[in-house]
């Protein structure tokens, strides 16, 4: 790829790192998807490299700190370029930070609403569905108006297990809204609750024009469970991240 066309942008969360080569106006050229367990993987380095140099190094982090420090390590042994975090703002072209302490708001959902303003014509409202889920709201003028935090389907389901006596069963799934075994009814449960939490926001707070949009790794299973129209949106955060270098 040409140097003076195209991005490296790196979505670290808590479980996996998600990158692509992003052009401003062009969009995501190259994507991947990492489990890092806490450290930059040696394969992904040599993805990195297969790449030739980019112009920049944006990083959007909520996992452990050193591993942004590993990736700043990585990124100036690969390029000799400095690795560019990014936080969440007051403001960022007409889209508001509820928040008191605008830099305390996860990155990665600030980012997935400044790629969700650019796609929607109305108010919206966000779900992540990864390691943890999180919802937010934004009304028509872009005012986040704020949002929820709970754990994901796969935190749910251990918390489940490693807290009760429940046996571990193997079981096979049966698509039915209500479990025929135990795993079974332990998996809808957990993704009941999901689909239950994310049209309560919808019907109790959210405007009636209201467009869902849904990310994230459980996004396709958590909007199967969901009775509301929505469009899922693979790599939100990264478009959001691309949005914002292109506007700077």
């Amino acid at each position: 790829m040409n140097e003076s066309d195209w991005c490296l942008l790196v979505d670290v969360g808590n479980t996996r790192l998600k990158w692509a080569a992003g052009i401003p106006g062009e969009g995501l050229q190259q994507t991947g998807i990492v489990t890092h367990g806490g450290k930059v993987p040696r394969d992904l380095l040599a993805s990195w490299k297969a790449l030739g140099r980019p112009c920049a190094v944006m990083v959007a982090s909520v996992g452990a700190r050193n591993l942004l420090e590993q990736l700043r390590v990585s990124v100036y042994d690969l390029w000799k370029l400095p690795v560019t975090p990014v936080v969440a703002t007051e403001e960022f072209h007409g889209l508001r930070n509820c928040y008191s302490r605008p830099e305390r708001l996860g990155v990665d959902r600030w980012l997935a609403m400044i790629a969700a303003r650019s796609l929607c014509n109305s108010s919206f409202c966000v779900v992540d569905a990864g390691t943890a889920l999180t919802i937010d709201l934004v009304d028509v003028s872009g005012r986040h108006t704020g949002g929820v935090i709970l754990p994901g389907l796969t935190m749910m389901m251990q918390s489940l297990k490693s807290g009760t006596a429940i046996p571990a069963y193997d079981e096979t799934a049966s698509g039915k809204q209500l479990g025929c075994s135990t795993t079974e009814a332990m998996r809808l449960g957990c993704l009941h609750a999901q689909a239950g939490a994310i049209e309560r926001i919808l019907s109790t707070v959210a405007s009636e024009d209201c467009e869902l949009l849904l990310t994230g790794g459980d996004a396709r299973l958590t909007g199967s469970a969901v009775h509301y129209p929505h469009r899922t949106i693979e790599h939100l955060v990264l478009l959001g991240l691309l949005d914002m270098t292109a506007m700077n």
